[in-house]
């Protein structure tokens, strides 16, 4: 009993310094470009290809999808905290339509890129992976995006939509875990009225047990080799 007792001392009184560690007196940093030079080529693509989406860089996946259950955050977030995509092709009202990575010279394991074509998939958010050596052409990347008024998806009937919208907002406030914007709460105006959209990421087995009018369609995951580049 005694054994435990300093056990957990010690175990405070480190969180406690470490929690008052002195801040540095200089700050040795700099800045840094946000792109490398084959990512400011693919943006400028994406920019001519797409001119009615917004392009974000280096977007990570739990910026846009969410676990339905939140007995399950902690697990989902453990699996994708880390995880994020080179771009990501959103309508105006943020909603990720498409996702692009740029894979360099040594290629993510085969776990991760498990992960995140999975989690893609379930959100139904288009997939396109390329190399530094095979860009997308323009008519590749504007293949992405489902022309306006195209998507068959069917819209959700008033009183489901505020039932999802319900069941979203007090998601995170019910798990206790990660409650701010990084991990679910914001974002959820234009999509309680798409199925498959923030919110839809659903684990095959849960553990322990503005210039054009915006473009918001979902679609299908397109796991692209790496090379050749292929849709």
């Amino acid at each position: 009993m005694g054994l435990l007792a300093i056990a957990s001392w010690l175990h405070l009184a480190r969180r406690r310094k470490a929690s008052t560690e002195a801040l540095p007196r200089e700050w040795a940093l700099a800045a840094r470009p946000v792109f490398s030079s084959t990512e400011r080529k693919l943006h400028r693509l994406l920019v001519e290809a797409l001119p009615q989406c917004v392009i974000l860089s280096k977007l990570p996946l739990v910026r846009f999808c969410q676990p339905i259950d939140p007995a399950t955050v902690r697990y989902w977030y453990t699996l994708l905290g880390s995880s994020h995509v080179s771009f990501a092709i959103c309508s105006s009202s943020g909603r990720v339509l498409a996702a692009i990575d740029i894979e360099g010279a040594r290629p993510p394991s085969q776990r991760s890129s498990r992960i995140k074509s999975s989690a893609l998939t379930a959100c139904k958010v288009r997939y396109l992976r390329c190399t530094v050596d095979h860009l997308p052409s323009v008519p590749e990347l504007q293949a992405l995006i489902p022309a306006a008024g195209s998507s068959t998806t069917p819209r959700l009937g008033p009183a489901a939509a505020a039932r999802a919208r319900a069941e979203r907002t007090t998601l995170w406030q019910d798990s206790g875990f990660m409650q701010d914007s990084f991990f679910g709460l914001d974002g959820r105006g234009d999509i309680s009225t798409t199925p498959g959209a923030l919110g839809s990421l659903r684990p095959a087995s849960t553990p322990g047990g503005g210039r054009a009018a915006p473009v918001d369609v979902g679609g299908v995951v397109v796991d692209t080799p790496v090379s050749p580049l292929r849709h």
